[in-house]
């Protein structure tokens, strides 16, 4: 029990301090690649969830399509709620590609969110991506971006995982954003 306490009090400790994210003016982008070879949400159609259970969304589904605020912009992000995961098989990687993406809890009640990227390959799974996410500031989320070398992967085919689970103390809207997911080639 302390243990938990301690924990709730160490992560609204981090969520407080305003060098977390940037204000409701900036936008947080991935960086620019001079090739994107996949675009994870023009492929939606082609993942799969890890359960048809229904969930209070807008999709009714725990896992969707969404615009979210960046800044004075809005990201396109394929959004995953707490314990849902969402796989896209048979993804080419080619030499010199990078899995790059923006991720953010989109609201701010709460104290966080498990965000987690597992890539698939010749049956062993890698976690690429393992962080908690704190909550939005109001309406602006805290986005963090994400750039991964795909480099052991180049020329083969994997599954991407994109997964979210609630912190053990926080059972309130733990979803997560991941903005513009997309495998860059080299720049």
């Amino acid at each position: 029990m302390i243990a938990t306490r301690l924990k709730i009090a160490l992560l609204a400790a981090v969520v407080s301090l305003p060098a977390c994210g940037p204000g409701p003016s900036a936008v947080v982008r991935i960086a620019p690649a001079s090739v994107q070879r996949y675009l994870f949400i023009n492929h939606f159609a082609e993942g799969t969830i890890n359960s048809l259970a229904p969930a209070s969304t807008p999709s009714g589904r725990g896992v969707f399509i969404f615009s979210v605020h960046n800044g004075p912009e809005k990201t396109q992000t394929l959004t995953v709620l707490a314990s849902y995961r969402y796989t896209y098989r048979n993804v080419a990687v080619a030499s010199g590609d990078r899995l790059q993406f923006v991720a953010a809890k989109p609201y701010s009640i709460g104290i966080g969110v498990h965000a987690f990227v597992d890539i698939i390959s010749g049956g062993v799974t890698k976690r690429v991506v393992d962080e908690v996410l704190p909550p939005a500031i109001g309406e602006n989320p805290i986005w963090k971006a994400f750039s991964v070398p795909m480099s052991d992967y180049a020329n083969r085919k994997v599954s991407v995982v994109f997964g979210a689970d609630q912190l053990p103390a926080d059972a309130t809207a733990s979803w997560v954003a991941f903005g513009d997911p997309q495998l860059d080639g080299a720049q």
